[in-house]
């Protein structure tokens, strides 16, 4: 078999004829300008809950509270998990409901997000403060504060502030057997609600 017929079989293996010229990759993602705060927080927005999460868009951190508040109530929880960033402190303080001694034994994981990329309505969680407290309970409460947004995952990396690990969330954890099967929290929270405060 020469080169030539070698190659024209591939092509056509592929649905192509001999010489055809692939299609360039499409642009990608519009990201609007980093100094367009509002932009960034719609984007967020739109694109987290296009992954079946929730977004409460509120004004500082008394209304956070009250949204946690209502988030714990409404999944019945009977004490909730945490991750050790500082910016949970004013908003857990007080709760009438304990702190699980295990992450495995809380309904609710809270926690804060070191970044949000309004590309795609992901939460940027750092390892640098717990994990279990993320992945093990079915309901994932994210506080991130609205200073915290950025454009894609490229802005996060041109910082430089690396932990040992980044976990992007981007909505409930989803996963499709080998027919296509999609099933919710399997490997992760079923409900992922984040709180995006617009005061520093």
């Amino acid at each position: 078999m020469t080169r030539s017929e070698f190659l024209t079989r591939i092509s056509s293996a592929l649905g192509r004829q001999p010489g055809q010229v692939t299609e360039e990759p499409p642009l990608p993602l519009w990201c609007p300008p980093e100094d367009d705060r509002q932009e960034l927080i719609r984007r967020f927005i739109t694109e987290h809950e296009r992954v079946g999460g929730k977004v409460y868009l509120v004004p500082d951190w008394a209304a956070a509270k009250a949204v946690v508040v209502r988030l714990l109530s409404e999944a019945g929880a009977s004490c909730y998990a945490r991750t050790r960033e500082e910016l949970l402190d004013p908003v857990l303080e007080g709760l009438a409901l304990p702190e699980a001694a295990t992450a495995a034994e809380a309904e609710v994981g809270v926690s804060g997000a070191a970044f949000g990329l309004a590309e795609t309505g992901t939460a940027v969680l750092s390892s640098d403060f717990g994990r279990l407290a993320t992945l093990l309970p079915m309901t994932h409460v994210i506080l991130l504060p609205a200073s915290r947004l950025v454009a894609g995952l490229s802005e996060v990396l041109k910082t430089g502030a690396l932990p040992s690990a980044w976990m992007l969330a981007t909505g409930p954890s989803r996963s499709a057997d080998i027919e296509g099967a999609l099933v919710t929290g399997v490997h992760g929270p079923g409900r992922v609600f984040v709180v995006l405060v617009e005061s520093p």
